[in-house]
């Protein structure tokens, strides 16, 4: 009986000893993974905000893009006026000499 006690006593001091340990290697890998889960929050937090200066600035070159296309719609339209004008010029200055040389 003596020896039954004893082997049921090893038994349980094993069976304890493998429970804290197992304790032990749980909570260090429960720590662990909670420092990535940490991590893993802070790296897309960064990203968020690079995401957000970077769509800040997509459309601030957008902004700037549509306000280049209307001066180059300005200048063409300015462009245009200036061609129409030099073509009445040159019509006004072939009638001129038509007339003169009628003379």
């Amino acid at each position: 009986m003596i020896q039954t006690t004893s082997g049921l006593f090893k038994g349980l001091l094993v069976t304890a000893g493998m429970a804290l340990a197992t304790g032990c290697v749980s909570q260090s890998s429960l720590d662990e993974v909670q420092a990535m889960a940490s991590k893993a929050s802070q790296d897309a937090a960064a990203a968020m905000s690079m995401a957000k200066s970077a769509s800040s600035a997509a459309s601030a070159a957008s902004d700037a893009a549509a306000r280049a296309q209307r001066t180059a719609d300005s200048a063409a339209s300015a462009a245009n006026e200036s061609q129409q004008c030099c073509v009445r010029t040159n019509e006004k200055m072939d009638r001129m000499f038509q007339d003169m040389m009628k003379k």
